[in-house]
């Protein structure tokens, strides 16, 4: 039964609560071999870690908490690799042995994706290639890659499409065909091969730009 408690802390205290179902912590705990922290272990209340081994653990932490201010929604789509990352770094806490060098590249990885989204969102309507959002933020094209097959199931670009050809959807959809033209829309979304554009519009949507525009799709 959950317990209640009053805490009086220092000024510009931190504090963060993990919560780990046990089942999850024993696979992670047989995967990697760490017989030592055994049922025994796992049946204390209460353990007191030393500050250098909790480093790496508090900097994740303090970017999770500033994804959660900023970005909840980015927050939600990483989840599963926030697990990935957060397993090791708790356990490596627990360590009786030196404390290996872990490193955070994966997190980093979906801060990139994150900054590389933002970018793309404010460039929808211009050509753009991976070379350029690289250089926007400041990485290079395997690790954007990587981290947007990681959280997305896409490359860079693929993703960008994606998000320019539901863009255009919307707006041919919510749109007057009186006034506006598939050419003019599709051109606001950074479409300027028209053959290419309608190919990956059917194959996505399964109709025609200009059928969704006269609302027969």
């Amino acid at each position: 039964m959950p317990r209640s408690y009053n805490l009086v802390t220092p000024e510009n205290f931190q504090i963060a609560i993990i919560s780990v179902p046990v089942e999850r912590l024993q696979r992670y705990l047989h995967d990697v071999e760490r017989d030592d922290l055994d049922t025994k272990f796992l049946q204390q209340n209460a353990l007191q870690i030393e500050d250098q081994r909790l480093g790496h653990l508090r900097d994740y932490l303090n970017q999770l908490f500033y994804l959660a201010v900023t970005n909840p929604d980015f927050l939600r789509r990483s989840h599963s690799l926030i697990v990935g990352d957060l397993l090791p770094l708790l356990v490596n806490c627990f360590s009786a042995e030196a404390c290996p060098q872990l490193c955070t590249s994966s997190f980093r990885r979906a801060t990139l994706v994150q900054e590389a989204e933002a970018f793309m969102l404010t460039h929808l309507d211009e050509p753009i290639t991976l070379e350029a959002i690289c250089q926007a933020v400041k990485t290079s094209k395997s690790a954007l890659s990587y981290g947007f097959k990681d959280i997305f199931g896409l490359s860079p670009m693929a993703y960008l499409k994606t998000v320019r050809l539901h863009g255009v959807r919307r707006a041919l959809r919510t749109s007057d065909p009186t006034q506006v033209t598939v050419l003019g829309i599709a051109n606001d979304y950074g479409f300027w091969h028209m053959g290419h554009f309608a190919k990956d519009y059917r194959r996505m949507f399964g109709e025609s730009p200009s059928d969704t525009l006269r609302g027969e799709g």
